[in-house]
């Protein structure tokens, strides 16, 4: 799926085809799950199509709150009367560094969940596009934590 600025329609039509890879994800799981007895298919088509706009709709808030951060970082380090001295510029490069040596260690569905989660998607979209559950996404997601901590408490110490 393509996200951030684009024409309304194609908008529309990433969203549409979300939809319908997570009702496919899984062998069609939701829509084995689908109970005649407690509404019609398109009510629950529907249903499913309003979550996935809104998970897209949180996915584009996060995205673009972080690459305001980037881009305020960004600017903070090139200015000349930045509030950030020197040595904190060193010191900021220099754990992006540390960051960017333990990305390259992490196995494949790790940077995969790693590099969903630096977009901004939430654990359960995560899961549903990875074919994972949510509880393995989540201890996935702790072991990261606990990984990033590790480089802080390091970097600290």
């Amino acid at each position: 799926m393509r996200l951030g600025r684009q024409p309304q329609h194609q908008l529309v039509e990433d969203l549409v085809e979300a939809t319908w890879v997570r009702i496919a994800a899984k062998g069609c799981r939701l829509l084995r799950i689908w109970n005649p007895i407690q509404g019609d298919l398109g009510m629950f088509l529907a249903s499913i199509g309003r979550w996935q706009t809104r998970t897209t709709s949180q996915l584009l808030a996060r995205r673009k709150e972080v690459q305001l951060d980037e881009v305020e970082l960004q600017r903070l380090a090139d200015t000349p009367d930045s509030r950030l001295s020197p040595q904190e510029v060193a010191q900021l490069k220099e754990a992006e560094a540390s960051v960017r040596a333990w990305e390259a260690n992490l196995g494949l569905l790790d940077r995969r969940v790693w590099e969903m989660r630096k977009e901004g998607a939430p654990s359960r979209a995560i899961g549903l596009f990875l074919g994972r559950d949510h509880k393995t996404v989540c201890a996935i997601l702790i072991r990261l934590q606990q990984g990033l901590r590790r480089i802080v408490e390091c970097r600290e110490a």
